[in-house]
């Protein structure tokens, strides 16, 4: 009998299983791409040429948001020290038995979306990932200016999430990050844009996605 997360599983080009989420009525990951590799390309491979560029020994990063963890976990599989926070405003367990790809094998990710559920923590090697299930921007207030390296900027779309897209938004986002420090994103919508360098960032667009500096 197909369960209901088998009836949502979207496969990547690459062989890796993303999700169709129905309340934003959105894939998780482009589909030409794949999960793995569109995290890899888009945010992954960006933070770890900047963190090699800039030297850093240890790395904040604030993944926006947890969604089914490829950002986080293969960070935590890259980054030789690294502290990732996570928010999400679901429920993790409705994806405890989604199918992640062999690379995460040695992380067991699926163990760690019931630790991150009971303890809000889950740690590999020397890097630690806090997961806060809750509010995203109540979440990114309570940090204090500029404490984060690195920002995954990884909603959904403006269209269904405006939110997370909109120049306040980007203005908290400018007073977190450290004077030195790296916005990766999917995104390239020309109102997105405006209103990353409205609230101060520098933007640069490449093929895939944009990166935000200061």
């Amino acid at each position: 009998m197909e369960s209901s997360l088998d009836s949502k599983l979207v496969l990547g080009s690459d062989g890796s299983y993303s999700l169709y989420n129905d309340e934003y009525k959105q894939s998780y990951h482009a589909k030409s791409l794949g999960a793995f590799t569109e995290t890899m390309s888009k945010h992954v491979l960006p933070a770890l040429e900047f963190v090699k560029n800039e030297g850093l020994k240890e790395v904040k990063i604030l993944d926006i948001c947890f969604g089914l963890g490829f950002n986080a976990f293969l960070s935590m599989m890259y980054f030789q020290k690294v502290l990732i926070y996570s928010p999400e405003k679901s429920s993790l367990k409705d994806i405890y038995n989604f199918p992640y790809p062999k690379d995460l094998d040695s992380l067991k990710p699926n163990i760690a979306l019931k630790k991150l559920s009971l303890e809000s923590t889950f740690r590999y090697k020397d890097n630690v990932l806090h997961f806060y299930e809750g509010d995203a921007i109540n979440y990114i207030q309570s940090f204090e200016d500029g404490f984060f390296d690195i920002i995954y900027q990884d909603a959904f779309s403006k269209e269904h999430n405006a939110e997370l897209w909109s120049k306040e938004y980007f203005s908290l986002l400018f007073a977190k990050t450290k004077p030195r420090c790296l916005v990766t994103t999917y995104a390239k919508a020309r109102e997105v844009i405006q209103n990353v360098e409205s609230a101060g960032f520098k933007a640069k667009k490449y093929e895939l996605g944009s990166l935000f500096y200061k």
